[in-house]
């Protein structure tokens, strides 16, 4: 049996990282990262345009990066599901 593999496009791959700090709240980079399926060199990158535009916020901490969602994020969070449901598309999560 073949494995299909689904890309995802940019606002997929931003719900899944909202949707990992929304359930555990604040997270250091790497376990964010591979919590979200996604090389944390690539995740970097999602990571500071989710930063500059206020939907996570980065904490600062002795020796890690630890990030934790803003309420911009959960806003956002909200418009996906609803935009997903207008569209019918398949439910978040529901891969």
């Amino acid at each position: 049996m073949a494995i299909t593999r689904r890309n995802r496009c940019v606002h997929d791959i931003v719900y899944d990282i909202l949707t990992v700090l929304s359930r555990n709240g604040e997270m250091c980079k790497t376990a964010l990262c591979l919590s979200a399926n996604l090389p944390v060199d690539r995740c970097n990158r999602i990571l500071k345009l989710l930063e500059a535009n206020g939907l996570i916020r980065r904490e600062p901490d002795e020796r890690v990066k630890r990030y934790r969602i803003c309420e911009r994020g959960y806003v956002y969070l909200g418009l996906y599901v609803k935009v997903h449901e207008i569209l019918l598309f398949p439910k978040p999560g529901g891969r």
